[in-house]
């Protein structure tokens, strides 16, 4: 049973979406593009030719085109989707005469109009040819309780939510995104990424695949995503040879040699004289030296003379004495004045 991909594929504007898909068509078979914004002609770069498109300029043009059978073409791809939905609206309003779609009673138009386009979309995903849907992103930036923003990424909001859930229901839901690396040189180079596991702050949904034996994301190459996912060509039924992203060598440490600094080695003087005589002279040298007494230096102490002390109650006495004697001479002197 041959494996037929249905993918919705979102992402900014120039991630490479519509390069993936022709990419991806030249894999697994022939790509016919339906085109509403005028970029096919940018992919003859990748090989891409004009009888292989057709440019879509409003939603009746589109199920014309939709309705033909094109059998030499393995996959059809649908580029911008939100475009053909708008289109859609937008047609029924002049069919009904109305301004806008709601100005009918119980909203009969809203019904109607969806209900048309979701017939003609899912008719188109039934073919057995692979399909892949393009649209641009709508990023949702809100905040929680705590006051912190969150960012979530949706296809396109020109699409309303239920009739992206009829389409999610039925294809797989991929995100394109661009990144920064540094080549060698340490200069930024962008990278096309895609996020093949969904996240928590994607609009996103992948079938047919054990997720924990996938990488979460992967570079936006058909050849391995083909690979991945078991995807064969018609013509050959065989697996596609995948060319791996060439990884960049991590460039181990080497540990650092640890230098050693020889220390001069010590000159051994060589001795001329054989073994004998050397004994000799050793000998006559210890006979020679003779021990002298180890003179004892005898440091002269000069002492000197110490002051006699005299008892303590001789020195009064004599003190006493002088006193009296002086106040004798005083009286004497006195008395001799007064005669």
């Amino acid at each position: 049973m041959n494996r037929r991909l249905k993918l919705l594929l979102f992402g900014e504007p120039g991630d490479g979406k519509s390069v993936f898909a022709f990419r991806f068509g030249c894999v697994v078979g022939k790509p016919f593009f339906f085109t509403t914004d005028g970029n096919y002609e940018w992919l003859d770069v990748w090989g891409a030719k004009a009888e292989d498109h057709v440019v879509i300029n409003s939603w009746k043009e589109a199920k014309e085109e939709f309705g033909k059978d094109r059998p030499q073409y393995n996959t059809y791809v649908v580029d911008l989707a939100e475009d053909l939905f708008k289109w859609s609206e937008q047609e029924f309003c002049i069919e009904n005469d109305i301004k806008h779609i709601s100005h009918l009673p119980w909203s009969e138009g809203y019904d109607r109009q969806r209900n048309d386009f979701l017939n003609t979309m899912c008719k188109l995903i039934n073919e057995d040819k692979h399909i892949i849907f393009i649209m641009h992103q709508t990023a949702v930036t809100s905040k929680d309780r705590r006051g912190i923003e969150k960012t979530f990424f949706r296809p396109s909001n020109r699409m309303p939510d239920k009739v992206l859930d009829v389409i999610e229901g039925r294809m797989n839901v991929l995100r394109t995104y661009l990144t920064t690396d540094f080549d060698e040189n340490g200069n930024p180079v962008k990278k096309r990424m895609l996020s093949l596991v969904p996240k928590e702050n994607e609009w996103a949904i992948l079938r047919g695949v054990k997720e924990d034996t996938l990488p979460a994301d992967i570079e936006l190459e058909p050849e391995i995503f083909c690979q991945l996912l078991g995807l064969t060509n018609d013509s050959t039924e065989k697996k596609v040879e995948v060319k791996k992203p060439v990884e960049k060598p991590v460039q181990k440490e080497e540990p650092k040699k640890e230098v050693k600094v020889e220390q001069p080695k010590e000159e051994k003087k060589s001795s001329f004289l054989p073994k004998e005589e050397e004994v000799e002279m050793v000998e006559e040298k210890k006979e020679q030296v003779v021990e002298e007494p180890k003179q004892e230096l005898k440091q002269e102490v000069k002492e000197e003379p110490k002051e006699v002390q005299q008892p303590a109650g001789q020195n009064m006495s004599e003190k006493a004495k002088n006193i009296e004697e002086l106040r004798a001479r005083i009286k004497a002197k006195l008395a001799g004045g007064n005669k």
